[in-house]
């Protein structure tokens, strides 16, 4: 036994190493063994386990998802919202044309003033109230009663014209 010991103290260096290479190992098999049984496991499945399946797309392979036309709204207006609550100046970039002549007269300070105004605390929590679809243009109502058109034209190519106050269309 203290032949094991002298060894380890005239060596202590190369033991040290060994040791370190040995838990990089431990810890990378455990981690093969925990990711290889993940399981998908939401509360309102009634303690039903499904498997977790990743799948590898091929070149040039995709999978069609449709998408409900409320949530591609409520994406668009959370992402400018969230834009507007952190940095007003990137959120002016996604205001319309139109909008950002006729309300703000061309002028980004005049933006940035009307969005500290109008944002309050609960404003990166509000959500869409009602909303209303007139072709490629959505009309909507947030809970602060704010009234915004979303026009899409494309996946994440949209502009938001600012409305003020809501007065129910």
């Amino acid at each position: 036994m203290s032949s094991v010991w002298k060894f380890i103290r005239e060596n202590i260096i190369l033991v040290a190493i060994a040791i370190i290479v040995v838990s990089i190992f431990l810890v990378g098999v455990i981690s093969r063994l925990i990711e290889g049984s993940k399981i998908y496991n939401p509360e309102f499945m009634n303690q039903e386990k499904i498997p977790y399946v990743e799948h590898q797309y091929k070149d040039n392979e995709y999978k069609v998802i449709d998408v409900d036309e409320f949530d591609v709204i409520n994406y668009y207006y959370r992402d400018f919202i969230v834009k507007l609550v952190d940095n007003p100046r990137l959120a002016w970039d996604y205001i319309s044309a139109s909008n950002k002549k006729e309300m703000f007269n061309d002028d980004r300070g005049i933006f940035v003033e009307t969005a500290k105004k109008m944002t309050t605390v609960n404003t990166r929590n509000n959500k869409i109230v009602k909303y209303r679809k007139e072709g490629r243009k959505y009309t909507i109502i947030d809970s602060e009663e704010q009234m915004y058109t979303i026009e899409d034209d494309g996946v994440w190519n949209y502009k938001i014209s600012y409305l003020g106050q809501s007065k129910e269309y």
